[in-house]
């Protein structure tokens, strides 16, 4: 497992077709991405990234070698 501060994360909401921009949210206090591998001897990983207690966003990241 990996784990390391992560200085910033933005998120914005689906625009309708007829809005000309997004509407942006960021976060900047508490968080980390967490890489780990998942299964023993399985190449898939897990990334994460995490504001104090709160998973914010999880990710299953299948690699080929």
């Amino acid at each position: 497992m990996i784990t390391l501060p992560l200085a910033k994360i933005s998120e914005a909401r689906d625009a309708e077709p007829s809005e000309t921009k997004f509407s942006w949210t960021h976060q900047t206090q508490d968080l980390v991405v967490v890489f780990d591998n998942y299964g023993h001897g399985s190449s898939a990983q897990l990334l994460k990234v995490v504001q104090g207690t709160r998973v914010r966003v999880r990710a299953s990241l299948g690699l080929s070698s």
